[in-house]
């Protein structure tokens, strides 16, 4: 799946995307940061927007593939957590990490106290194929979350 032709780039403070030809066709490939939960609907309202962003920017190119990764801010309790489940299922998206792994963390607060699991990996269906493995690199730690 290989043979990188072209990338073209646009980052943004909390999205980065570069598109990838590949010869399984155009892929988006994204990073994100996204908004933290403050309890209010500032925060709420960024996050649904940098999401329509993200849709817009696939649907308005040719690629026939997205991959998303980063810090989605979102666990499976928190408020937020609609918004990512109906992200996917819009674009007929699946979250690798929480097919492929059960019980892990990649947030730990800095006294050790709070972790949770809300840094992932979202894909269209047809790439999951693709990926031989998902995994926390724990002893890889350079901040305050989890590789």
């Amino acid at each position: 799946m290989a043979n990188v032709i072209n990338i073209v780039s646009r980052c943004e403070p909390r999205l980065c995307a570069s598109r990838i030809e590949t010869c399984e066709g155009p892929i988006l490939l994204a990073n994100v940061y996204m908004p933290t939960d403050n309890s209010d609907s500032e925060s709420y309202d960024e996050y649904v927007d940098l999401f329509t962003k993200i849709h817009s920017l696939f649907t308005d190119s040719d690629c026939v593939y997205l991959l998303v990764a980063g810090d989605f801010n979102c666990k499976v309790d928190s408020r937020f957590y609609d918004v990512f489940c109906n992200f996917l299922r819009d674009l007929q998206l699946v979250c690798i990490d929480q097919h492929r792994l059960r019980g892990v963390c990649t947030y730990i607060s800095d006294d050790g106290q709070r972790r949770s699991w809300i840094d992932h990996i979202i894909c269209s269906k047809p790439l999951e194929k693709y990926v031989r493995d998902v995994s926390v690199l724990y002893g890889n730690v350079s901040s305050d979350h989890c590789p």
